[in-house]
C-alpha cells in the first residue's frame, strides 16, 4: 500500500510540475504580445513548438511564463541530430531581448550579443573553442569604448571607440 501511494504522489509531483508543450497552432498572442492558450483562453505557461517532418524535427522552441516570452531556442536539424543554432533571452517584464547567442554548427564558435534596456547591441562578443577573440561595446548602437580582437600572430589587439569613431588612448 505504501508503494501505491508513494507511486501516485510521484506521478502528481511530475505532472505538477511539468511544463506544457504545445504547437503554434495551440496559441494566440495578445497587442502586448502575451500569449494565451485558444482552448482556455488563459495566459500560457509552458513550451511553444515549431516542427517539420510531421513532429519529428523541432526547428525552434519558445518558453514562456505567465504569457511571457523568456526565451527562445532555434535549433540546426542535420539528419537525426539537434543542435542549438541560436538562444534568446527576454526580459521578463518589458519582453524585450537582453541576449542573443548564435553558434556554428560544429558549436565550438558562438556569437554573443547583449543589449541594453531600448534593445539596442550594447556588447558584441565572439568566442572560439570557449576562448573570446573579439570583443567590442557599444552606446546607441554605435561603437563606444574598447574593441579586443588578435592578429594574425596571436597578439591581443585593443582599439577604442567614442560614438562610432576610433580615437587614440
Amino acid at each position: 500500500m505504501k508503494k501505491i501511494i508513494f507511486f501516485v504522489l510521484l506521478i502528481m509531483i511530475q505532472i505538477s510540475y511539468s511544463q506544457d508543450i504545445v504547437s503554434e497552432k495551440e496559441i494566440y498572442f495578445s497587442k502586448e504580445g502575451l500569449a494565451y492558450k485558444k482552448t482556455n483562453n488563459l495566459l500560457f505557461d509552458g513550451i511553444i513548438q515549431w516542427t517539420k517532418k510531421k513532429g519529428k524535427h523541432i526547428t525552434q522552441e519558445s518558453f514562456f511564463e505567465n504569457g511571457r516570452i523568456i526565451r527562445s531556442i532555434t535549433y540546426f536539424n542535420i539528419y537525426d541530430k539537434q543542435a542549438i543554432a541560436e538562444e534568446t533571452i527576454y526580459n521578463k517584464e518589458t519582453l524585450l531581448k537582453e541576449k542573443s547567442i548564435k553558434n556554428n554548427i560544429e558549436g565550438n564558435i558562438s556569437w554573443i550579443t547583449f543589449y541594453d534596456k531600448n534593445e539596442k547591441k550594447s556588447l558584441y562578443e565572439i568566442y572560439e573553442n570557449d576562448k573570446i577573440t573579439y570583443s567590442c561595446e557599444y552606446l546607441d548602437g554605435k561603437k563606444n569604448g574598447k574593441e579586443l580582437c588578435y592578429d594574425k600572430k596571436g597578439n591581443e589587439v585593443i582599439v577604442f571607440f567614442e560614438n562610432g569613431k576610433q580615437i587614440n588612448k
